[in-house]
Protein backbone atom coordinates (compact mmCIF):
# COMPACT_ATOMS: atom_id res chain seq x y z
CA UNK A 1 0.00 0.00 0.00
CA UNK A 2 1.47 3.35 -0.99
CA UNK A 3 1.92 6.11 1.59
CA UNK A 4 -0.74 8.41 0.09
CA UNK A 5 -3.38 5.69 0.35
CA UNK A 6 -2.26 4.88 3.90
CA UNK A 7 -2.54 8.56 4.86
CA UNK A 8 -6.06 8.75 3.41
CA UNK A 9 -7.12 5.70 5.41
CA UNK A 10 -5.64 7.16 8.59
CA UNK A 11 -7.43 10.48 7.99
CA UNK A 12 -10.72 8.66 7.35
CA UNK A 13 -10.37 6.67 10.57
CA UNK A 14 -9.54 9.83 12.50
CA UNK A 15 -12.53 11.54 10.89
CA UNK A 16 -14.79 8.78 12.20
CA UNK A 17 -13.21 8.32 15.63
CA UNK A 18 -12.76 11.96 16.68
CA UNK A 19 -16.46 12.97 16.53
CA UNK A 20 -17.41 9.86 18.50
CA UNK A 21 -14.67 10.61 21.03
CA UNK A 22 -15.92 14.20 21.38
CA UNK A 23 -19.46 12.94 21.99
CA UNK A 24 -18.33 10.35 24.55
CA UNK A 25 -16.08 12.89 26.23
CA UNK A 26 -18.96 15.34 26.52
CA UNK A 27 -21.17 12.63 28.02
CA UNK A 28 -18.54 12.13 30.70
CA UNK A 29 -17.49 15.71 31.45
CA UNK A 30 -20.18 18.15 30.26
CA UNK A 31 -21.76 20.02 33.16
CA UNK A 32 -25.55 20.19 33.38
CA UNK A 33 -25.69 23.83 32.24
CA UNK A 34 -23.57 23.26 29.15
CA UNK A 35 -26.42 22.29 26.80
CA UNK A 36 -27.14 25.76 25.38
CA UNK A 37 -23.44 26.59 24.98
CA UNK A 38 -22.79 23.31 23.20
CA UNK A 39 -25.87 23.82 21.03
CA UNK A 40 -24.54 27.25 20.01
CA UNK A 41 -21.13 25.78 19.21
CA UNK A 42 -22.81 22.98 17.23
CA UNK A 43 -24.81 25.48 15.16
CA UNK A 44 -21.72 27.63 14.51
CA UNK A 45 -19.67 24.56 13.52
CA UNK A 46 -22.44 23.24 11.25
CA UNK A 47 -22.84 26.62 9.52
CA UNK A 48 -19.05 26.86 9.07
CA UNK A 49 -18.84 23.30 7.74
CA UNK A 50 -21.67 23.60 5.22
CA UNK A 51 -20.85 27.12 4.02
CA UNK A 52 -17.18 26.20 3.68
CA UNK A 53 -17.99 23.01 1.79
CA UNK A 54 -20.39 24.80 -0.56
CA UNK A 55 -17.79 27.53 -1.05
CA UNK A 56 -15.26 24.86 -2.01
CA UNK A 57 -17.68 23.50 -4.59
CA UNK A 58 -17.92 26.97 -6.13
CA UNK A 59 -14.12 27.21 -6.14
CA UNK A 60 -14.09 23.89 -7.98
CA UNK A 61 -16.53 25.33 -10.54
CA UNK A 62 -14.07 28.13 -11.24
CA UNK A 63 -11.14 25.75 -11.11
CA UNK A 64 -12.80 23.60 -13.82
CA UNK A 65 -12.40 26.45 -16.30
CA UNK A 66 -8.71 27.10 -15.61
CA UNK A 67 -6.15 25.85 -18.10
CA UNK A 68 -2.79 27.18 -16.95
CA UNK A 69 -0.72 25.21 -14.43
CA UNK A 70 0.19 28.09 -12.13
CA UNK A 71 -3.43 29.09 -11.49
CA UNK A 72 -4.42 25.43 -11.11
CA UNK A 73 -1.72 24.92 -8.51
CA UNK A 74 -2.72 28.06 -6.59
CA UNK A 75 -6.41 27.11 -6.61
CA UNK A 76 -5.59 23.59 -5.44
CA UNK A 77 -3.49 24.94 -2.57
CA UNK A 78 -6.25 27.35 -1.57
CA UNK A 79 -8.89 24.60 -1.70
CA UNK A 80 -6.85 22.23 0.47
CA UNK A 81 -6.00 24.96 2.99
CA UNK A 82 -9.67 25.88 3.38
CA UNK A 83 -10.60 22.20 3.65
CA UNK A 84 -7.98 21.32 6.25
CA UNK A 85 -8.03 24.56 8.21
CA UNK A 86 -11.76 25.33 8.33
CA UNK A 87 -14.12 22.79 6.78
CA UNK A 88 -12.79 19.51 8.24
CA UNK A 89 -12.45 20.80 11.84
CA UNK A 90 -15.93 22.34 11.65
CA UNK A 91 -17.41 19.06 10.42
CA UNK A 92 -15.74 17.11 13.24
CA UNK A 93 -17.07 19.57 15.84
CA UNK A 94 -20.56 19.58 14.33
CA UNK A 95 -20.72 15.78 14.34
CA UNK A 96 -19.20 15.30 17.78
CA UNK A 97 -21.31 17.88 19.56
CA UNK A 98 -24.39 16.97 17.52
CA UNK A 99 -24.16 13.34 18.62
CA UNK A 100 -23.93 14.47 22.24
CA UNK A 101 -26.86 16.88 21.88
CA UNK A 102 -29.03 14.12 20.41
CA UNK A 103 -28.04 11.77 23.23
CA UNK A 104 -28.57 14.36 25.94
CA UNK A 105 -32.02 15.35 24.64
CA UNK A 106 -33.10 11.76 23.87
CA UNK A 107 -33.76 12.46 20.19
CA UNK A 108 -32.40 9.25 18.67
CA UNK A 109 -35.88 7.69 18.52
CA UNK A 110 -37.58 10.72 16.97
CA UNK A 111 -38.64 10.44 13.34
CA UNK A 112 -37.55 14.01 12.59
CA UNK A 113 -34.11 13.26 14.01
CA UNK A 114 -33.70 10.09 11.96
CA UNK A 115 -34.55 12.01 8.79
CA UNK A 116 -32.17 14.80 9.85
CA UNK A 117 -29.43 12.25 10.55
CA UNK A 118 -29.93 10.73 7.10
CA UNK A 119 -29.64 14.15 5.49
CA UNK A 120 -26.51 14.96 7.53
CA UNK A 121 -25.04 11.65 6.36
CA UNK A 122 -25.81 12.77 2.79
CA UNK A 123 -23.98 16.06 3.49
CA UNK A 124 -21.06 14.05 4.88
CA UNK A 125 -21.02 11.97 1.69
CA UNK A 126 -20.99 15.23 -0.29
CA UNK A 127 -18.05 16.31 1.86
CA UNK A 128 -16.19 13.15 0.84
CA UNK A 129 -17.13 13.72 -2.80
CA UNK A 130 -15.74 17.28 -2.61
CA UNK A 131 -12.43 15.92 -1.29
CA UNK A 132 -12.27 13.42 -4.15
CA UNK A 133 -13.11 16.13 -6.70
CA UNK A 134 -10.41 18.37 -5.25
CA UNK A 135 -7.82 15.60 -5.52
CA UNK A 136 -8.83 14.82 -9.10
CA UNK A 137 -8.72 18.50 -10.01
CA UNK A 138 -5.27 18.90 -8.41
CA UNK A 139 -4.01 15.98 -10.53
CA UNK A 140 -5.62 17.43 -13.66
CA UNK A 141 -7.92 14.41 -14.01
CA UNK A 142 -11.33 16.06 -13.73
CA UNK A 143 -13.46 16.62 -16.80
CA UNK A 144 -16.56 17.94 -15.02
CA UNK A 145 -18.06 21.24 -16.07
CA UNK A 146 -18.22 24.28 -13.85
CA UNK A 147 -22.02 24.26 -14.20
CA UNK A 148 -22.22 20.74 -12.76
CA UNK A 149 -20.37 21.90 -9.64
CA UNK A 150 -22.78 24.82 -9.24
CA UNK A 151 -25.76 22.46 -9.53
CA UNK A 152 -24.26 20.24 -6.82
CA UNK A 153 -23.76 23.28 -4.57
CA UNK A 154 -27.43 24.24 -4.97
CA UNK A 155 -28.49 20.67 -4.12
CA UNK A 156 -26.22 20.71 -1.06
CA UNK A 157 -27.72 24.01 0.07
CA UNK A 158 -31.23 22.57 -0.30
CA UNK A 159 -30.30 19.58 1.88
CA UNK A 160 -28.75 21.91 4.48
CA UNK A 161 -31.94 23.99 4.55
CA UNK A 162 -33.99 20.83 5.12
CA UNK A 163 -31.69 19.88 8.02
CA UNK A 164 -32.18 23.31 9.60
CA UNK A 165 -35.95 23.13 9.23
CA UNK A 166 -36.08 19.69 10.81
CA UNK A 167 -33.88 20.78 13.71
CA UNK A 168 -35.93 23.89 14.43
CA UNK A 169 -39.47 22.57 13.86
CA UNK A 170 -39.02 18.88 14.90
CA UNK A 171 -42.20 17.97 12.99
CA UNK A 172 -42.52 14.25 13.74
Amino acid sequence: MDSEKRQRIIRAVIGLVVPAAIAVGLVVVAPAGAYLWLKAIHVAAAVTWISGMLGLIYLLSWHAGVTDRITTKLLSQLEFQVLQGIVNPAMVLAWGIGLWLAWDAGWYGGGWFQVKLGLVLALSALHGWVIGAMRAMARGKSERSGMMYRDIAVAGAAVAIAVIMLAVVKPM
